[in-house]
């Protein structure tokens, strides 16, 4: 199931959560993956976790914005 993505067109890379549903409540941790035009990648425990806490992301190539489950903002900032 899609829980969030994003798209930056002009940069082409997108990034999108899925939750594979087992059981309720869902034992798998959500699966975060980033694609770009030659490239696919994943980011792994905690981050997946901490940024999708409210079900939104927000970014482009350069930073995700998103919310954990204690109301806190998290901001993932990628370098070269």
């Amino acid at each position: 199931m899609r829980i969030a993505q994003v798209e930056d067109k002009q940069a082409q890379i997108s990034f999108s959560a899925d939750r594979m549903i087992w059981g309720v409540p869902p034992i798998q941790p959500p699966r975060f993956l980033f694609k770009g035009p030659e490239w696919i990648t994943e980011l792994v425990e905690p981050w997946p976790t901490e940024v999708l806490g409210r079900g939104k992301i927000f970014g482009d190539e350069r930073w995700i914005l998103g919310q954990n489950s204690e109301e806190e903002i998290v901001v993932l900032h990628f370098d070269r």
